[in-house]
């Protein structure tokens, strides 16, 4: 009769632990190795799932069971004991010696992927620990590449006086800072004020609007962009904002307003 004892967690954890993360096991191995486990009873010892039922579950074939079964074996996770209970069933029984010590060589891995990791960061010198009180330090700012101390950069940005403390050296740099200034890295770009852009795609408009019109009439086409001044490109930028096509039949209005014959616009 095979002793039977009991087993605590942890085991079963470390175990599922390396069926999960073994790097020379097939889907079929990890998928009968889990199961195995699943069907081992921690208060008893007792694992002696059937073939069948073992088929059943992972939708395989027996045969396939059979085969993987032996490849566990091969591999040390576990051991086969064939005893005549019910049915006839082989128990299985997990080797924790074996999952317990490919736990640790994992666990050795991951320390060692994190000491390399660690030796991939930058070797930039730093500060060692808190600045001191009264004590000015290099920015890390990557665009300050003079290595001005933060009191040095903001007396520069802010104009302001400086005077040196009675040492000499600059170790304290007195003057007020205006309370606006910030590091040039984190000055946000500017930005384009939604108006902004509706005005340019509206002389956008109306500027293809003309060219679309006369570039057939080259003089005609000439003679209305030399009208074209500043106020008139604002009035036509208005007007091509409050009404699609507006902006170009503005600008005829005022060319012909101006003394041009409006039938020679308009031909």
């Amino acid at each position: 009769m095979v002793q039977k004892s009991r087993v605590d967690n942890l085991p079963i954890t470390i175990a599922f632990k390396v069926i999960a993360l073994a790097d020379d096991m097939t889907t079929a191995e990890r998928q009968v190795g889990a199961t195995l486990l699943d069907s081992f009873n921690r208060r008893t010892g007792q694992c002696d799932p059937s073939l069948d039922r073992l088929a059943r579950l992972l939708n395989v074939h027996r045969r396939t069971v059979s085969r993987v079964i032996s490849k566990l074996e091969a591999k040390g996770l576990f051991r086969k004991i064939r005893h005549g209970g019910y049915s006839h069933r082989n128990q299985y029984e997990p080797i924790w010696t074996r999952f317990v010590d490919l736990e640790t060589r994992w666990r050795s891995r991951f320390a060692a992927a994190a000491r390399h990791r660690r030796t991939e960061m930058s070797r930039l010198p730093g500060q060692d620990g808190p600045v001191a009180v009264g004590k000015n330090a290099t920015q890390t700012c990557s665009s300050n590449q003079s290595n001005l101390t933060l009191g040095d950069h903001r007396s520069n940005q802010a104009g302001t006086d400086t005077t040196l403390s009675s040492d000499g050296k600059g170790s304290a740099i007195k003057g007020r800072v205006s309370s606006s200034w910030t590091p040039t890295c984190f000055v946000r770009p500017p930005t384009v004020r939604s108006a902004d852009a509706a005005r340019a795609a509206a002389e956008r408009r109306w500027s293809h609007d003309l060219w679309q019109s006369f570039a057939g009439r080259a003089d005609l086409y000439a003679s209305l962009v030399d009208f074209i001044d500043e106020p008139i490109r604002a009035l036509a930028t208005d007007a091509e904002l409050r009404t699609r096509g507006g902006g170009l039949a503005l600008l005829i209005e005022r060319y012909e307003a101006g003394g041009v014959d409006a039938g020679s616009v308009a031909d």
